[in-house]
């Protein structure tokens, strides 16, 4: 089981992803905005964060060097629409569009979760 960070502003997409994560025995913390991230990295250590994909881009970046900051040790997980470009700040990539969608996010969580984070460092 890992705890998993998701980030989002669609509530009802957000819930759904909690709920496919859940089953697949993660813990789940969803959050809308930095103040929010920044509350739940103080309460919990985090082993995955998942970037939705309707965050616009310069918000992704600002949430990743938040997520970098203040959940040290975390991976971060993007989740792309098909004309988005990456943000290569994350560790993952996976795109909305994908017919086996919700295998592959439980299957990049679980992959993510099991790898330790880099130190700045050694990159």
């Amino acid at each position: 089981m890992a705890k998993v960070l998701c980030i989002g502003m669609d509530d009802a997409v957000m819930q759904t992803r909690q709920m496919l994560l859940e089953r697949a025995g993660h813990a789940v913390t969803t959050v809308r905005d930095l103040r929010q991230i920044v509350a739940a990295c103080k309460r919990e250590q985090f082993s995955v964060a998942v970037l939705g994909h309707h965050l616009p881009g310069k918000e992704k970046l600002r949430i990743t060097n938040a997520v970098r900051e203040h959940c040290p040790g975390a991976r971060i997980l993007e989740l792309q629409a098909s004309l988005s470009a990456p943000i290569p700040a994350a560790d993952s990539h996976l795109s909305v569009t994908d017919d086996e969608f919700a295998q592959e996010l439980i299957a990049c969580v679980n992959r993510l979760a099991t790898r330790k984070r880099r130190r700045a460092a050694n990159r």
